[in-house]
């Protein structure tokens, strides 16, 4: 699964959540944080990914898959993650 995580504090912060998530992952996720700060919600809708996860919310958005995670990841986080990871692995399986 190809994953794009941005945070709406720095690139910084996106890198902690992405390490939270390879930590739980491991090697079924591919991650990328955008190190550019310019990116609108064009460039999100079209993104060559599976999944994009943020700390902010993205309403009405028609691109990939979005999970809004909080701050700091917690095992609610997870296990919607890993619902959505499940869905797009198998599509009888829905992700809420």
């Amino acid at each position: 699964m190809r994953i794009v995580v941005l945070s709406n504090a720095d690139m910084y912060h996106a890198r902690m959540i992405a390490d939270t998530l390879i930590h739980e992952f491991g090697s079924r996720i591919t991650i990328k944080v955008p190190g550019c700060i310019n990116i609108t919600r064009k460039h999100l809708e079209h993104w060559e990914c599976d999944l994009i996860i943020t700390n902010f919310a993205l309403e009405d958005f028609n691109g990939p898959l979005c999970i809004q995670v909080s701050q700091f990841p917690d095992q609610i986080n997870m296990l919607k993650v890993r619902e959505a990871l499940m869905a797009l692995t198998d599509p009888s399986t829905k992700a809420e």
